[in-house]
């Protein structure tokens, strides 16, 4: 499904922590994130309609969001054009061409604009998130089982949440807070980034 308020875009990205038992006692620590507990930092991106398109559940508790994200296949697709359009991400990814993020300080109403559209359009993501812990409260309440059949379960997860979106099944009332770690700035967005940023400024928000 396409978003209204923002042009191009073919989807919104952001991780969560999908809680685990220690999966390795050699190399624990990896898998402990900031808010100190074992995970697994899973990668989602999802459509207007929080269906979620694409799914990256093998990366370490530990691992920024940012660099789940620069090593993953839907980044090599969108470097190379094989995916044609724009994801949106928090401020904990960078500025690319084809990943656009918030602008911290706006200087001027158009800066200001793309930032509600933004804030607006990505907010899906943690529909998305909610949904997808109290439909499946496995990821929230945490995993006990071996790590391989640990990410098998997770990508099951995304898979039984779509049929669920599909199918229009009622979801539970429960509030689950999502886990997610707090995002810091990790990586400097590049030149394309902040070029393709104001263009869209000057074309859309100004």
């Amino acid at each position: 499904m396409m978003f209204e308020n923002f042009p191009g875009v073919i989807g919104v990205i952001d991780c969560t922590r999908a809680k685990t038992i220690c999966p390795n006692k050699e190399s624990a620590m990896t898998f402990v994130n900031r808010k100190q507990f074992y995970s697994i930092n899973v990668q989602d991106v999802c459509a207007s309609d929080a269906f979620i398109t694409n799914m990256v559940a093998s990366c370490l508790g530990s691992t920024h969001d940012s660099r789940v994200f620069e090593n993953s296949n839907i980044a090599d697709k969108l470097r190379d054009g094989a995916l044609d359009g724009i994801i949106l991400g928090d401020n904990g990814y960078a500025s690319r061409a084809y990943l656009l993020t918030p602008i911290l300080k706006p200087k001027n109403a158009g800066e200001a604009c793309y930032n509600t559209a933004h804030r607006r359009t990505r907010c899906v993501i943690e529909r998305c998130f909610a949904l997808l812990k109290r439909r499946l409260p496995c990821l929230y309440l945490g995993l006990l089982t071996a790590l391989v059949n640990t990410l098998v379960i997770i990508v099951a997860t995304a898979v039984l949440h779509n049929f669920a979106l599909i199918h229009r099944e009622q979801c539970p009332d429960d509030d689950i807070e999502d886990e997610n770690v707090p995002f810091d700035i990790f990586a400097v967005a590049d030149s394309s980034g902040n070029a393709k940023r104001q263009l869209i400024i000057s074309r859309y928000f100004a």
